[in-house]
């Protein structure tokens, strides 16, 4: 059975971030919208995305 990706897509701009908010901030809106990648906003135009292994990269570069 073929499901259409409508079916299992997210909405893009349900979980997004700003470009001046915070790692803690962008961290918090994935875990709470369950989401790996989210769009990171300049007012109402889309810059650029996030992904969680970004963010652990960042950690991993402050645990050094």
């Amino acid at each position: 059975m073929l499901i259409n990706v409508s079916e299992v897509m997210r909405p893009v701009f349900s979980n997004c971030v700003d470009e001046n908010d915070n790692t803690a901030e962008t961290v918090q809106v994935m875990l709470t919208g369950k989401v790996n990648i989210i769009p990171v906003m300049e007012g109402d135009r889309a810059v650029g995305i996030i992904r969680s292994i970004d963010l652990f990269n960042i950690i991993g570069e402050l645990l050094e």
